[in-house]
């Protein structure tokens, strides 16, 4: 009787509501009287389906955390499962299928530089541990990667460092995520990915474009809440209110157009 995935990512529609009973597996019908739903956010009538309520905004969709109680007599009360539930603005999906759709030839991540396979680590007095530049000589190796950096973001979960490619021609960049033994992420959500406009400049300062945002970082976060994971974005948009949990199709779809490891790795 538990739900088939803990998260569910819908669109809103006028009067629209989510048949919750239909997310259950087959064999609640027996005794589907003595279950019942409550949400912390939205309604759930008596028919346990999850009423949509106003049009929500883009990023800021209706997030539902829902019980599923079970109820034979009024002395018992028990929950068997959680669901997360997130309602998206109307045209959200839309939106994200056009830069899908937008975005088919991904024929410049062909001249990204391979990311490292791992990087060396050190730990300081204070016990503290960093990642070394695997490029402590650009002269020598080239410099084409910016020194990594300790990072700590629901954006890639389980990652500790970050390395950032330095831009290529047409201003495309290479993200690569590493976890907490230097080893490179290669499997999203946590792992890093192409960039087609590089947030930072050949000399590691920020870039104030709307290229960056528009174009690799808002298709993110619209796929991850499509996908149902109840996520808002915090920070000025670098990183999200709590973890992700699940992968699903809009995703799946994000990394074709933006993979991980386009030249494959080093």
């Amino acid at each position: 009787m538990k739900a088939i995935i803990p998260v569910a990512g819908v669109v809103w529609s006028e009067n629209g509501k989510v048949d919750l009973f239909s997310l259950l597996g087959g064999t609640y019908t027996s005794y589907e009287s003595d279950l019942q739903f409550t949400s912390d956010n939205l309604t759930v009538n008596d028919y346990g389906e999850l009423e949509f309520g106003d049009n929500p905004k883009d990023l800021e969709p209706a997030i539902c955390l829902v019980k599923l109680h079970y109820k034979p007599s009024p002395e018992v009360d028990q929950v068997f499962d959680k669901l997360w539930v997130v309602v998206n603005r109307s045209d959200t999906q839309t939106k994200f299928d056009a830069w899908y759709a937008q975005n088919s030839d991904i024929s410049w991540t062909a001249n990204l530089p391979k990311p490292f396979a791992y990087l060396s680590l050190s730990t300081n007095a204070a016990n503290e541990v960093s990642a070394e530049d695997p490029e402590p000589n650009p002269s020598v190796t080239g410099g084409y990667w910016h020194p990594p950096e300790s990072k700590n973001t629901y954006l890639h979960h389980n990652a500790r460092f970050e390395m950032r490619s330095k831009p290529i021609f047409g201003g495309h960049g290479h993200q690569a995520m590493y976890d907490r033994a230097g080893v490179l992420i290669e499997q999203p959500i946590a792992a890093g990915s192409a960039d087609i406009s590089a947030p930072y400049n050949s000399h590691g300062k920020l870039i104030w474009s709307f290229d960056h945002w528009n174009g690799d970082v808002l298709p993110y976060i619209q796929a991850l809440q499509l996908d149902g994971n109840p996520v808002y974005p915090t920070d000025y948009n670098q990183n999200l209110n709590r973890l992700c949990i699940y992968k699903g199709t809009n995703t799946d779809k994000y990394f074709e157009r933006r993979p991980v490891l386009p030249t494959g790795k080093q």
